[in-house]
């Protein structure tokens, strides 16, 4: 790994940072399959001296996520849909939604 990297330099930069853990969305890659999409956790691990140690972390696929929402969603009627930082959907039951804005997804609810 190498700072220099562009696709470690995510790591570099958590370490660097004051945050005790992080969520990343695949931090160098995107796709329209959500089976391809997984969420990264990582935390950073600290000596009794506050020194950091190193870090942790772990990789959920979003697509089994995504299949145990929709099947909640289904026994209680409702949707759900994980969108980007800018509000276009990135993964939802409903394929046709995928890249929209959230605001085009029923039953959205804004306070902005």
């Amino acid at each position: 790994m190498s700072p220099q990297n562009a696709e470690d330099k995510w790591i570099f930069d958590f370490m660097d940072s004051n945050l005790q853990y992080q969520f990343s969305l695949n931090p160098y890659k995107a796709s329209d399959d959500s089976n391809n999409v997984s969420m990264l956790i990582v935390y950073k691990l600290r000596g009794s001296d506050g020194k950091t140690l190193g870090s942790i972390g772990m990789n959920i696929n979003l697509g089994v996520v995504e299949r145990s929402i929709v099947e909640i969603g289904n026994e209680y009627n409702v949707g759900v849909a994980f969108s980007d930082l800018e509000g276009n959907i990135m993964i939802s039951k409903d394929k046709a939604l995928l890249r929209a804005p959230i605001s085009l997804a029923k039953g959205v609810y804004s306070t902005t």
